[in-house]
């Protein structure tokens, strides 16, 4: 086990102590996974190229979503549509901790899962400032805006985790949603705090249940009947949308020098054109022709939806050439080391995986009596189940596992 570990603890040396870049660390774990998969667990080289080659599909599908994600950031920044975000949110309510837990935790969300890398904490940045928060204060709630990690990147760290796993993407997006519904009512909570204090954010403690009782329940629908990739887009258009109808205060007087509807309109017209794309591949994904024909082909991403929002974007706000092509460049520049570090990473995971490598540090876990982990990787249901196949001393040990696998959150009845 101790070998199996070692690529993790490498990274982790390398990241925290050494702090080198992670395009650089994934270079590096990725050669001392080879290296301890082919003289330590008895890979050949010929299976380590088989599995690094496994691992390019998976990759160039996350590479394809994060590059779109952000070209389609770029994009926005070139129209202008950000500046215009203070008013639209100064029409929502006249309550500032509504606004900014509007801020913190609608709209960082749902940038990030557009996007990913970071990009909630740019863009809600310059917001936080605009509602009157500096210093300290305002970098906490721009951090904070990262907290539906599972979903950002159009999920495609949970996508990988599915299928290094071998684990359906419906019930690890559930999962996700589960684990993750106590930490999202701490995080908007400690948003809360640090918007007002103590005394009022405990005042207005309906608002802050209210919010993230919104944007986990509609998480939990978004995974559970729609596409765990979209989940996070998904639950973060909802949540704004119902947020916008409880908050909306009543049209007033004091109204007529703010954004005008139009306006508004123009400022929310790229995520609607994203959102009238993205209910259509929803739809299609319904009709089982399309959804056959769909199936594994390029088009059955998430990116293509934004590619195509980013070609329309172009047209309706008229940009330049030379404009396209610094945004190209941008996103290059930014995208090189996350799709250096995604395509080693997702290699380096499915080397551990042939080799068995990842079984032995689920193995241990399970045998020193992790119950959470055991589950989550598998070692209950279906990874343990695949091996009894191959392993006969160990099958009656593995039937045993998966009868007890209803006592674990892999038994629950939603999941099946």
């Amino acid at each position: 086990m101790l070998f199996a570990a070692i690529p993790f603890l490498a990274v982790l040396f390398l990241l925290l102590v050494k702090k080198r870049g992670t395009a650089e660390t994934s270079l590096y774990g990725l050669g001392i996974t080879l290296l301890i998969a082919v003289f330590v667990f008895g890979l050949s080289w010929k299976q380590s190229l088989v599995s690094l080659s496994h691992g390019l599909s998976p990759a160039f599908r996350v590479v394809y979503v994060v590059v779109m994600g952000l070209w389609f950031y770029q994009l926005l920044r070139r129209t202008g549509v950000f500046d215009k975000f203070p008013d639209l949110i100064d029409r929502l309510s006249e309550n500032p901790l509504r606004r900014t837990l509007f801020v913190v935790a609608v709209m960082g969300p749902f940038f990030e899962a557009v996007s990913g890398f970071g990009a909630g904490i740019v863009l809600t940045g310059p917001l936080v400032l605009a509602l009157g928060y500096r210093g300290m204060q305002a970098a906490v709630l721009a951090l904070l805006t990262q907290n539906a990690v599972p979903w950002g990147a159009m999920a495609v760290g949970t996508v990988l985790g599915s299928e290094i796993a071998n684990v359906p993407l419906q019930t690890v997006g559930v999962l996700c949603t589960i684990f993750s519904l106590p930490l999202l009512l701490f995080w908007i909570f400690t948003a809360a705090l640090t918007a007002v204090g103590w005394r009022l954010a405990l005042r207005q403690l309906p608002d802050v249940f209210l919010t993230a009782g919104l944007l986990g329940g509609s998480l939990y629908v978004s995974n559970r009947y729609l596409q765990v990739p979209t989940a996070g887009v998904t639950a973060g258009l909802i949540t704004g949308f119902l947020l916008a109808i409880v908050w909306r205060r009543k049209q007033q007087k004091s109204d007529s020098g703010k954004q005008p509807l139009r306006d508004t309109w123009q400022t929310l017209l790229p995520y609607l054109v994203f959102l009238l794309f993205l209910l259509s591949d929803q739809l299609l994904h319904r009709i089982p022709e399309a959804a056959k024909w769909l199936s594994g082909s390029i088009l059955d991403s998430p990116g293509t939806v934004m590619l195509i929002t980013c070609l329309i974007l172009l047209r309706l706000y008229k940009i330049s050439i030379g404009e396209v092509s610094n945004s190209v460049r941008d996103t290059w520049r930014q995208s090189r080391p996350t799709v250096i570090s995604t395509i080693c990473f997702v290699a380096l995971g499915m080397v551990m995986k042939d080799a068995g490598m990842i079984g032995s540090i689920a193995g241990w876990l399970a045998n020193y009596g992790f119950p959470i982990p055991r589950c989550i990787s598998g070692c209950d249901c279906g990874i343990c189940r695949q091996r009894s196949e191959i392993d006969e001393e160990n099958r009656s040990v593995c039937a045993d596992r998966d009868r007890n696998c209803s006592r674990n959150f892999c038994g629950f009845p939603y999941l099946k």
